[in-house]
């Protein structure tokens, strides 16, 4: 959910316009079990700047509407591959920062519970150093916060030094492994899947091509048989 209300509907609207059409949109996601969510949304310099939408979140939670959010999005530049590369410190500072300053009003506000961080977007084998020293910066700070990732480890940490570091993993749909998403689970990891321009036939996904079928399939049977933690859509 990008929030282009404004660039959509004009830029002068009041603030009292704005969050009436803010809750709308976020009232329709919620009718279809959709979270008011995105991962993109970058830590800041000032984390006050980082635009949480504290009050329909809240708003979402007293309905029960509520499952998760992300607070925002983790990594490194996609070429930096040295854990003793500056921009991993500075990733690291930067997000710290951000939760010092957010978690505590998360948790003023009842909303911590249903918040995580994403990061290091579908990044493969070679960045997987720079993840595991961020990400286990960051478990080591916050360890109850959930940190989720579509990194390309189709071990799902278990290969890697990652289990401990990752707690959500999230795979396409055909690298879903049911016997090694069992052994992941029973190391304490959650793992969802996800569809987006891939994967392409014999697999499901919900490019208007593709028969109608296939998403009734995909969030039917193939959900009730494979049981996915959740599910990431792109």
């Amino acid at each position: 959910f990008y929030d282009t209300i404004r660039q959509l509907w004009g830029k002068d609207m009041s603030d009292e316009e704005y969050q009436r059409r803010f809750d709308a949109a976020a009232d329709v996601l919620a009718r279809y079990k959709i979270d008011l969510d995105h991962i993109y949304r970058r830590p800041k310099d000032d984390p006050a700047a980082l635009g949480l939408p504290v009050a329909s979140l809240r708003r979402l939670k007293d309905r029960g509407l509520l499952q998760r959010f992300m607070i925002f999005h983790v990594d490194t530049p996609r070429e930096v591959t040295a854990v003793d590369h500056p921009s991993v410190q500075q990733s690291i500072d930067r997000c710290l920062r951000n939760l010092d300053y957010w978690v505590p009003r998360l948790r003023e506000e009842g909303l911590l519970e249903y918040a995580y961080l994403y990061g290091y977007d579908e990044v493969t084998a070679k960045a997987f150093p720079v993840l595991g020293r961020v990400f286990g910066a960051i478990k080591a700070a916050y360890p109850d916060m959930p940190l989720m990732t579509t990194a390309y480890d189709h071990s799902f940490g278990l290969d890697t030094d990652l289990a401990g570091k990752v707690d959500i993993w999230v795979p396409l749909t055909p690298r879903f492994d049911p016997e090694r998403v069992a052994q992941a689970r029973e190391r304490g990891m959650e793992v969802w899947w996800y569809i987006c321009i891939g994967p392409k036939h014999p697999y499901c996904n919900w490019l208007i091509e593709y028969p109608a079928i296939e998403a009734r399939l995909l969030m039917g049977a193939m959900t009730a048989k494979y049981r996915p933690g959740g599910f990431l859509y792109y």
